[in-house]
């Protein structure tokens, strides 16, 4: 029920998408999942994992904090929260006890595009399982006094994560910048102003707007069959009526900046400076060739210590103490690019801003070799391997993907679309991230000891 997934999900999002590489012929399925559609419009999907008398169980709403109303900023999150209060068939705050009563474990996550609730148990404790979600699909209950409580501690999670946490609070700002007049430039917490002013109501708008079956996916992995499972669902999900309002959304359009967009933090609390850049790239949904290449650039420049960007600026140039490139692939909207570098005890964040230019500006001149993108998906499909055989693993990537307008083709059928990344393909997602235009949709960041 915490933001663990929403807050890092950006960050690792590459080791569950990427994880899908595995060596297997080409028409091979990654997970060799299926998928049903109930009358009511809600997606089942079924991954088959005999490895233990174990299933998880997740339901997957594709919404998040994007689709908020103006001046709600953390509604969707705090709307996870109050989910674990109570229906009129479970008591307040009973659904997680009884999950740990049957031996199990539950908890919840939101981000910018979906909101997931999970449950891992015995198998034989499925059904039930199936039935509370189901029951808190549509039958929420809250007192004023639970929304109360649940609103404060939510506050308390803003204040610990990010107000008491410079770099939380420094990567936020950044991201208001990149995505300026966006939901994403918000954060899913919430601003702490609006977020504490939210109540009942708000709660139960984004509730009864957005929480329907035919807004919602849910996926099941473990030791199960695909008939069963979908017979489950059509016995307790497939009784509730699909929505009957208009659940469709449309991002505003984000604007190119005159140039490179500079903000420089500082703070008595920093332990350390750090250099961050962001740059808006598409997302798979957006642009998948581009996406893909995206991901191979990720892996060969920074999937490792004897990579590019660490073999550069932390063991020959010793201008910095670490360095990396992320990329998050998955998105309903456009997608970020994040390098970061915290500098070496006698170098400054100029100098070092400096040494990742003229890193990035020789990548863009000689590009990857023909070995380092060979070698980047090699090492994406040895990831891989531990993937395929993982419980939870399987259902993250295919219910973020289906949340976020993917479909499961697109998953089951990455290896072949990694393997057809070509060195032109490179070339080309190089020169869109870290070309001359690009400057028109990059931040640069600086975070320093305040003096």
């Amino acid at each position: 029920m915490t933001l663990r997934y929403s807050l890092f999900m950006r960050l690792f999002v590459h080791i569950f998408l990427l994880a899908l590489m595995i060596s297997m012929p080409a028409s091979a399925n990654v997970f060799n999942a299926q998928m049903a559609t109930l009358d009511n419009g809600m997606d089942v999907v079924v991954i088959p994992n005999k490895s233990a008398p174990v299933v998880h169980h997740m339901v997957w709403y594709k919404v998040g904090s994007a689709q908020e109303d103006e001046g709600t900023s953390g509604s969707a999150h705090f709307l996870e929260h109050l989910l674990f209060r109570g229906t009129d068939k479970i008591a307040d705050g009973e659904f997680s006890k009884i999950i740990r009563g049957l031996g199990g474990e539950s908890n919840a996550f939101t981000s910018y595009d979906y909101t997931g609730y999970y449950e891992t148990v015995a198998k034989e404790h499925l059904k039930r399982v199936m039935e509370m979600e189901a029951d808190r699909m549509r039958g929420l209950t809250l007192s004023d006094e639970a929304v109360l409580r649940e609103r404060d501690v939510v506050l308390e999670e803003r204040r610990q994560r990010t107000d008491n946490n410079p770099t939380a609070r420094f990567f936020e700002q950044m991201r208001a910048r990149l995505f300026p007049n966006h939901p994403y430039g918000i954060p899913v917490i919430g601003w702490m102003d609006e977020l504490s002013g939210l109540e009942k109501d708000n709660a139960l708008k984004f509730y009864n707007h957005y929480y329907h079956p035919d807004n919602a996916v849910l996926v099941v992995s473990g030791d199960v069959t695909f008939d069963d499972v979908v017979k489950l669902a059509q016995d307790t999900y497939g009784k509730i009526p699909a929505s009957q309002t208009d659940l469709r959304f449309t991002f505003p359009t984000l604007f190119n900046f005159d140039d490179v967009q500079s903000y420089s933090y500082s703070d008595p609390q920093v332990s350390e400076p750090l250099l961050l850049i962001g740059t808006r790239v598409p997302s798979y949904k957006q642009n998948p060739k581009m996406s893909l290449a995206l991901q191979v650039i990720e892996e060969a420049v920074s999937g490792g210590p004897t990579t590019p960007l660490y073999n550069t600026l932390v063991r020959e140039q010793k201008k910095a103490i670490s360095a990396s490139l992320s990329y998050s692939a998955s998105a309903a909207d456009t997608a970020s690019l994040w390098i970061s570098a915290v500098p070496a005890e006698s170098e400054t964040l100029d100098a070092l801003t400096v040494a990742v230019q003229h890193f990035l500006a020789d990548l863009l001149k000689k590009g990857l070799s023909e070995e380092e993108i060979a070698n980047a998906k090699t090492r994406l499909k040895r990831e891989a391997i531990f993937a395929r055989d993982s419980l939870t693993t399987a259902p993250m990537v295919i219910g973020r993907a289906l949340s976020v307008g993917e479909t499961l083709q697109s998953v089951e059928t990455w290896p072949e679309q990694i393997d057809a990344v070509t060195q032109d393909d490179v070339k080309d997602a190089l020169l869109f991230a870290f070309g001359e235009a690009a400057r028109q949709r990059t931040v640069v960041g600086l975070m320093q000891v305040e003096k």
